[in-house]
This record gives C-alpha cells, sequence and structure tokens, in this order.
C-alpha cells in the first residue's frame, strides 16, 4: 500500500487537519464489527480523514469511537442485514453483523456502494474481497477501485 498511498498523496496533496494514526478508534471499530479492517484502507483514512474526495467518492471513519458513532457508521440491526433472504440474486451475500456480512466503506455520488466482503478469517483483513453495487448487482470492485485513482489522477491534472 505504501505506494499506492504515495501515489495518492502526489494526486491529493498534504491533508489540512489529519495525517496521523489514531489506533484507539480502529481498536473500538474493530470491536463493534468482531472483524480487522483492512490496513491500507486504515492507513488513506488515519491520512486524509473522513469526507468526500473531489466531491465524488465518499469515505467515512470513526472520530470519536462512541458506541453510537460505531453504530451509525456499521449498524447491528435493521436496514440490509437481511436482504441477501428476500432478494439474494441482486445480494448474494449477508449484510454486517450476520457472518461473513458485507461492511460499507464508502461510496459515489452516483448511488454505488462500496463493501468489504470478509474473508474466512475475519481477523486477516488482507483477505477481505472489495465489492461494489456498480449495476444491479454486487460485482468484484477491483475495477472500480483502479478506475476511481485514474479519475482523481485526471482530475488532479
Amino acid at each position: 500500500m505504501a505506494g499506492t498511498l504515495d501515489r495518492l498523496k502526489e494526486l491529493l496533496g498534504e491533508p489540512n487537519s489529519w495525517g496521523w494514526a489514531r489506533p484507539r478508534l480502529w481498536e473500538a471499530a474493530e470491536e463493534h464489527l468482531d472483524i480487522r479492517l483492512p490496513a491500507d484502507y486504515k492507513a488513506f483514512l488515519d491520512l486524509y480523514g473522513p469526507g468526500a474526495f473531489d466531491g465524488f467518492l465518499w469515505m467515512d471513519r470513526p472520530v470519536d469511537g462512541t458506541a453510537h458513532e460505531l453504530e451509525r457508521l456499521w449498524p447491528r440491526s435493521g436496514g440490509k442485514c437481511d436482504l441477501h433472504l428476500t432478494d439474494p440474486g441482486r445480494y448474494p451475500f449477508p449484510f454486517h453483523p450476520r457472518p461473513g456480512g458485507l461492511i460499507e466503506w464508502g461510496g459515489e455520488e452516483d448511488g454505488t456502494v462500496y463493501y468489504f466482503l470478509p474473508g474466512p478469517n475475519t481477523h486477516c483483513p488482507d483477505e477481505a474481497r472489495p465489492l461494489s453495487t456498480g449495476g444491479d448487482a454486487l460485482t468484484p470492485a477491483g475495477d472500480e477501485r483502479r478506475t476511481t485513482v485514474r479519475g482523481l489522477e485526471r482530475r488532479a491534472r
């Protein structure tokens, strides 16, 4: 991630007010989620903080680590939890907090939402696969992440 994070720093510039790690907040988030989050996700948000990037890609993270904030970011009940039961064609995976459930990490202005799909070992975040709701179903998000980086590169020129 160091190379990618360095490239994003070149494109986005130095952050105005963030730029330092907050391990206590990530520990609280991971305890709430009962999984470890990918290191590159945490490193990027430690550097830039939550918000919208170029008014296009939004990402959120805990800023105070309270139970209320964590529940707002990653609800444990209601909402999407059981959509995989009612529409498995569109939602082939459960949502957090169901075992192996999708965890939202960001989205775009067009309504696309990005999720982590935890791997079989929830304490090995490098196994998490990114997915998105681009279109009518969940799809692997690898190409979208590269496209987003390329879009940021074009806009920085």
